[in-house]
């Protein structure tokens, strides 16, 4: 997928690739430009739970100064002609995340008791419940093929999860196998023909060969064909970027893959400290709706449960995103039969 703006090609993977340097630039976004905050910047691109200023996005993609183009509809057009959300930035972000004098805070007593509901529900999320699949047989490769992880997590952008967790079985009824040094040698082009082949795909197919790619390489460069070496004796902060580098994953996924592991096989990680949630669409409704969030918004989140638990952010990940899937719908949520709902402030 490609476009042109001031007789450029820009295609959509230069964008994905901007936007992955840009949340590595600034993992807080707030700290660019203290954009957010400003009313010249009047829009925002939002991708995997973040949201990113456009035209300096545009700008560090074509390597054309921000001051030789307009912001607005000339940029904005690039964004959608590319398949990315771009809108007013006041859509995307909630009023209280604008405006900093506005923040509320919360009783140390109040967000113990929310921290406590979480951790108590989080023990009930079983692995079936984290590792859905479409096909029974699925969720046995997940949990004991590292390399079966590696890819569904890899994957996982903005797909139904029990699509993604299926997609390593799908590719080993195809292949007839899942052996990384065999998958090592195939060109793009025959990567792309298996995901076509598949009866399940994921959200971005065009971008999944060039992602499988990438982590194989890895896995069969790096770690000999065995991805449980990615996080073998590794802190998570080194797992966490070793998978940001891989093509098209970025910084939430790859913290959604630190806490997985954790939970898919026997791994404990040292630096739980830096272990933050997965930023997500339910994780961040959830966050704001018990009130400890004061925005809807990624940054928002993850500065919540770092309040919340500092010695480990992303315990409560499990639990924010099944409440997110079953309870605490965007529309409709079912309140009374949420396992929190005792604590929550319910901020509809």
């Amino acid at each position: 997928m490609e476009t042109s703006f001031m007789n450029k090609i820009v295609t959509r993977q230069n964008i994905l690739d901007t936007l992955h340097e840009f949340a590595r630039q600034h993992p807080n976004t707030e700290t660019y430009d203290g954009w957010l905050q400003k009313e010249t910047y009047k829009y925002a691109v939002r991708y995997d739970g973040r949201v990113y200023p456009p035209k300096h996005i545009l700008s560090m993609a074509t390597g054309i100064p921000t001051s030789e183009f307009n912001g607005g509809e000339q940029t904005n057009r690039v964004f959608r002609q590319l398949d990315f959300d771009v809108e007013n930035k006041g859509d995307f972000l909630d009023s209280d995340f604008l405006d900093s004098k506005r923040r509320r805070t919360m009783p140390d007593a109040r967000l113990t008791a929310i921290t406590n509901a979480l951790l108590k529900y989080g023990k009930t999320v079983s692995s079936e419940v984290l590792f859905p699949t479409v096909i029974p047989e699925a969720a046995e490769i997940i949990t004991n093929d590292p390399y079966a992880f590696c890819i569904a997590t890899c994957l996982d952008r903005g797909t139904r999860a029990e699509v993604i967790w299926t997609i390593p079985y799908d590719i080993q009824k195809d292949l007839g196998h899942l052996n990384p040094k065999d998958i090592y040698p195939m060109t793009l082009e025959q990567l792309e023909a298996l995901f076509k082949r598949l009866p399940r795909r994921p959200r971005y197919v065009n971008d999944a060969p060039k992602t499988i790619q990438e982590l194989t390489r890895f896995v069969v460069e790096e770690c000999d064909g065995d991805a449980s070496l990615i996080w073998k004796g590794k802190k998570a902060t080194q797992v966490h970027r070793t998978f940001d580098s891989i093509h098209g994953v970025g910084p939430g996924i790859a913290s959604m893959a630190v806490l997985l592991i954790e939970k898919a096989f026997p791994v404990r990680f040292e630096d739980r400290e830096n272990m933050d949630i997965k930023p997500d669409v339910h994780t961040v409704r959830v966050l704001y709706r018990l009130g400890v969030s004061a925005a809807m918004t990624p940054e928002s989140a993850l500065e919540a449960t770092r309040r919340m638990n500092p010695e480990f952010p992303g315990t409560v990940d499990a639990a924010l995103w099944d409440i997110g899937r079953n309870w605490c719908s965007p529309t409709d949520p079912k309140s009374i039969e949420c396992p929190v709902s005792v604590v929550c402030a319910k901020r509809f």
